[in-house]
């Protein structure tokens, strides 16, 4: 890296998966310290007419309260990494929408990098779960790099999928 030159900033999709973790340590380990991390959580919205007005306010508690975990979690580990980390938020509700979140942030942020987890659900856990890998890989105009969490039988290693020149 030149002297003078910005650091450039990795968007990395964090959740409360093995996988997510994995990627992130593979971010720690793979990136130059002195690049920055924004960490991207997306949080469930339940649609209006879905439910009532009890259940909403029980998920919205049930959400924060894991998203807190999740941000606490992660700072901590930005903390002992001496790596310095953003936190965003995005609410979504549909499946594919957490990815439009990310990559139109990324996007936006000219990061240089989008990295993520993948659970490797399976087809069934996709059609019904979504793939949130599945939909950055089709959508990010940034590089995606997808990990595996070294505890999944396939692979042990991150994939650069793809770099849109």
């Amino acid at each position: 890296e030149m002297e003078g030159q910005a650091a450039d900033e990795h968007v990395i999709a964090v959740d409360s998966s093995g996988s997510s973790e994995a990627a992130f340590r593979w971010a720690m380990r793979s990136l130059p310290a002195t690049d920055r991390f924004v960490l991207f959580h997306g949080t469930p919205e339940l649609p209006f007419l879905d439910t009532t007005t009890a259940r909403r306010d029980l998920h919205n508690q049930e959400s924060q309260e894991l998203h807190q975990s999740i941000v606490d979690k992660y700072a901590a580990l930005c903390k002992e990494g001496q790596r310095e980390c953003t936190f965003i938020t995005g609410k979504f509700m549909g499946l594919g929408e957490l990815g439009d979140l990310i990559c139109n942030y990324a996007e936006k942020t000219h990061a240089r990098s989008v990295i993520c987890g993948s659970e490797g659900k399976g087809t069934v856990g996709r059609l019904v779960l979504g793939s949130t890998s599945g939909s950055l890989l089709s959508k990010c105009k940034p590089t995606v790099v997808v990990v595996r969490d070294a505890a999944n039988e396939y692979s042990h290693n991150a994939k650069k999928t793809h770099e849109f020149v």
